[in-house]
C-alpha cells in the first residue's frame, strides 16, 4: 500500500496535467471539501468532525495539489517530519479522498474522518 502512495506522489511531481470542471464545494456526512481549480492543480480545503472531534487540513490558507492525470491529484506536506499524503480522485461531481499520515490533524475521535466520497453540493 506504500508503494501506491509512493508512486501517485512521484507522478504528482512528474506528470502536470489538468484538472478542469472540479472548482466546488463538496460534502459528506460529518465533513466538508473546497476545490478550486488553478492551471497547477486544485487548491483544497478539508473540515470534518465527529461528535465533538474534528479534523482540518488546509483551513487557514487553502493547500495545493498537484495533478497526476485529468481527475486525480495528490497533496504531501512540505515539512518532511509530516507524513501526510492526500489523493483526490474526482468523477461524476464527486471526489473520493484517500488519506494516509494524516491523524495529526484530527482530534481524538476524529481521526480517519477526511477520507471518503463528497458529492458536489
Amino acid at each position: 500500500m506504500m508503494r501506491s502512495y509512493a508512486l501517485a506522489v512521484l507522478l504528482a511531481l512528474t506528470s502536470p496535467a489538468a484538472l478542469a470542471g472540479v472548482t466546488g464545494k463538496y460534502i459528506k456526512q460529518g465533513g466538508e471539501l473546497i476545490v478550486k481549480e488553478s492551471q497547477q492543480g486544485v487548491q483544497f480545503a478539508f473540515n470534518s468532525n465527529v461528535g465533538a472531534h474534528a479534523c482540518s487540513l488546509g483551513e487557514d490558507e487553502p493547500l495545493f495539489a498537484r495533478p497526476i492525470d485529468g481527475t486525480r491529484a495528490a497533496w504531501t506536506s512540505e515539512d518532511p517530519a509530516d507524513q501526510c499524503v492526500v489523493l483526490l480522485n474526482f468523477s461524476n461531481r464527486a471526489v473520493q479522498v484517500t488519506t494516509k499520515g494524516c491523524d495529526s490533524y484530527c482530534g481524538m475521535n476524529a481521526a480517519g474522518s477526511m477520507a471518503g466520497k463528497y458529492s458536489q453540493k
